[in-house]
């Protein structure tokens, strides 16, 4: 957990860092060009977009290990898991690429704030769902069966309220680029990625000090 917790960190320098720095002149510089805009949503979109899914492929790999521990018989997840990662992540990075080519930029009403004024589009991340159903499948078994486990518990509490957190605002999120106007349809947007970084090293945090109170090995 240590080492996924550094692995994380890493990552959110090496992709965050970089997308924020397109991400400022994008949003707050004026004089930026229309071909600037481009180049900006490129870099930032899939600098984001890999960064989310290394993150996702990270929680992928807690949820296998811990539906091991609950139904070790089940060897289906092994194989499950990575080919819907892949799937979903490939879909993903292909949709992005589609809806960048049919981007459309127009006069900002507010230059000073938004200087790449864009027109929405619908997203959504159904590898959140996915994860929470597995996760409650196997904690409910892991309820059936009996288990005392403090660390077990602790787990399944954390990640299933993790997981139905980060999709609400990722629900409101959908809402938002349908329904709302251009000026106001990404308000939700930043507050999906905090949340789903706050809750994941919330969660890492907590199985970390678990860990070094010598409770790991009582799964």
């Amino acid at each position: 957990m240590v080492y996924t917790s550094i692995l994380s960190s890493r990552l959110i320098a090496h992709f965050f860092f970089p997308g924020y720095l397109t991400y400022i002149p994008g949003n707050f510089t004026p004089s930026i060009t229309l071909k600037g805009c481009t180049y900006t949503t490129w870099i930032l979109g899939y600098a984001f977009d890999i960064c989310v899914w290394a993150g996702e492929a990270l929680l992928g790999l807690r949820v296998w290990a811990l539906c091991g521990t609950t139904s070790g018989s089940d060897r289906r997840l092994t194989f499950a898991l990575p080919v819907i990662f892949v799937a979903l992540c490939t879909t993903s990075l292909v949709t992005l690429g589609t809806f960048f080519n049919s981007m459309k930029y127009g006069p900002s009403p507010a230059p000073m704030i938004v200087s790449c004024f864009v027109v929405p589009c619908k997203n959504f991340d159904a590898l959140l769902e996915v994860m929470f159903v597995l996760l409650l499948r196997s904690a409910y078994y892991e309820y059936k069966s009996g288990g005392k486990s403090r660390f077990v518990r602790m787990v399944y509490r954390e990640e299933l309220i993790y997981y139905f957190y980060t999709l609400v605002p990722h629900v409101g999120n959908l809402v938002a680029f349908c329904m709302s106007p251009p000026e106001t349809a990404a308000i939700l947007t930043s507050t999906t990625r905090f949340l789903h970084v706050a809750f994941t090293c919330r969660v890492l945090l907590h199985i970390r000090q678990h860990a070094l109170r010598g409770h790991c090995y009582n799964l």
